[in-house]
């Protein structure tokens, strides 16, 4: 079984069982977890969603070396999540981008993530299985 990490803070989310049944999975709910997992761990696959906190609850008052580039990074920490994996950790690992940023918000995420993810999906027109399809593809390149 491959390890995947999931970066999600919607927990209902993460309960996908169709996922669990073919990979090992690893969650985080904030971006901070997310980081110290990559740190630690070697991953097949990252999913993403953009729409995140950098850090949750009492650990809030933690400080990066890396702060938002721009507005984009501010608003959707999972930009900020990917830049410093790409960037500072230098974790060429495939992204797939599962988020609801559509419409109108989508074209300008798309330019700052511009070459640092596999993939992009919306939540509201993926399926379970077709998340495993499309997770399987990027898997067996």
């Amino acid at each position: 079984m491959m390890g995947l990490l999931w970066v999600e803070d919607e927990q209902h989310i993460l309960e996908l069982d169709e996922v669990k049944e073919h990979w090992q999975v690893d969650t985080a709910l904030a971006c901070d977890i997310a980081i110290a997992k990559v740190k630690e761990n070697k991953y097949e696959l990252i999913i993403v969603d953009l729409i995140l906190p950098i850090t949750m609850g009492e650990r809030r008052h933690l400080k990066f070396e890396v702060h938002p580039a721009n507005e984009y990074e501010e608003k959707y920490g999972g930009l900020w999540l990917i830049r410093y994996i790409r960037e500072e950790l230098h974790v060429q690992t495939p992204i797939i981008v599962l988020t609801i940023v559509v419409g109108k918000d989508r074209e300008p995420v798309e330019r700052v993530l511009n070459g640092k993810i596999t993939e992009y999906l919306s939540k509201y027109d993926i399926m379970p299985e077709d998340l495993c399809n499309r997770i399987g593809e990027i898997l067996a390149k």
